[in-house]
């Protein structure tokens, strides 16, 4: 009965756990940030903020095998301009652009336009590195992350959208009753052979 118990248990770790994003973000002035599985399309709402000197923190469950999108839609109301976060996964289940479980704000992984998804996308512009005037450093975010933008003009009332994909990686596939009770009549027969 121990070795059924103990067969059960690793069964049981077997079965692949869901994978959280979590990150904190902030945009000056405004923003939506969404998870799509879709590259042109918006995707779900997930949280948004209109307060760029209080960081959003995110914790979302992501759907297991799929490959997914972290959308950013940045607002600007006025003056200086910026869009920066740290991202994280709980697991290898996913990894971010960089082939991580870490992702920064940065001109490798995050592409954007003006225009909206499902459009051309191209590099963003670098404002400095976490801590560059006028934003400084912010709560929650690493000091690796860029401030970044799409708008050269830095337009006022200009939506700039932001994305990076993150990559589903294979899980592998849970152990089934089916072979459980296999190893559990070889152990059997094994015992009785001893025997």
């Amino acid at each position: 009965m121990r070795t059924v118990a103990i067969s059960l248990l690793v069964g049981v770790g077997a079965i692949a756990s869901a994978t959280n994003l979590t990150g904190t973000l902030s945009v000056d002035n405004q923003f939506s940030f969404y998870i799509s599985d879709d590259d042109s399309q918006l995707g779900t709402l997930i949280t948004s903020s209109t307060d760029w000197t209080n960081p959003t923190a995110i914790n979302v469950s992501l759907k297991d095998g799929q490959d997914l999108f972290i959308h950013v839609v940045g607002f600007n109301d006025g003056g200086p301009d910026m869009f920066i976060g740290t991202f994280n996964l709980s697991d290898t289940g996913f990894e971010f652009a960089n082939g991580g479980q870490m992702l920064n704000t940065d001109l490798t992984n995050w592409k954007g336009n003006t225009t909206g998804f499902g459009n051309a996308m191209s590099t963003p512009l670098d404002y400095g590195p976490s801590g560059t005037s006028p934003w400084g450093s912010l709560n929650g975010i690493d000091s690796g992350a860029h401030f970044i933008w799409m708008d050269p003009q830095d337009g006022v009332n200009v939506n700039n959208y932001f994305s990076t994909k993150i990559t589903a990686n294979a899980v592998p596939e849970p152990i089934s009753a089916s072979a459980l009770g296999v190893g559990f009549l070889g152990l059997l027969a094994r015992r009785r052979k001893r025997n």
